[in-house]
């Protein structure tokens, strides 16, 4: 049984993501009745490089750590309305870093297995909810790829 108020407030949330953020406000809430409330004490690793990734984790609380598995470097911060995992939506099904709670966090835990039935049942949710992964993917890459200036890797590379 979900609760509509916290349902809303969650939808809420997910449409602060660049992956949700082009859902409609009834797939929002259909997405967040579909999460699951979690809290992960300092310290827990919540995903791992490399590892079968089945769970997209949206920070509702708290500060998550993520890092490559080279090295674990460079060190991202993940933080409220941020996510971890949306890799899970897209073949190999692998966790592209290594998030660990650097605080207590909360999370709304949602199954990638149920996203993906969902998309598979309805092209209009599917094409939204990939067009999501593409802008989250493209994201990360910036920030992954860019230097403390924030200018894009390649702009130092021609120089």
């Amino acid at each position: 049984m979900t609760d509509p108020q916290r349902d809303a407030q969650f939808a809420t949330t997910l449409s602060e993501t660049l992956l949700f953020g082009e859902l409609t406000p009834s797939e929002l809430l259909e997405v967040a009745a579909l999460g699951r409330e979690r809290l992960f004490p300092a310290g827990s690793v919540l995903a791992e490089a490399g590892a079968q990734a089945t769970n997209i984790y949206c920070v509702l609380d708290g500060l998550l750590g993520a890092g490559l598995p080279i090295n674990r470097q460079p060190r991202l911060i993940i933080g409220e309305a941020e996510l971890v995992g949306a890799a899970a939506l897209a073949f190999p099904h692998r966790y592209l870093v290594t998030a660990i709670a650097d605080s207590d966090v909360r999370v709304l835990e949602i199954k990638a297995a149920t996203l993906l039935a969902r998309a598979e049942a309805d092209e209009g949710f599917g094409f939204r909810l990939m067009r999501g992964l593409a802008r989250d993917a493209v994201h990360r890459l910036g920030e992954i790829f860019s230097d403390a200036a924030g200018r894009p890797a390649a702009s130092y590379i021609q120089n």
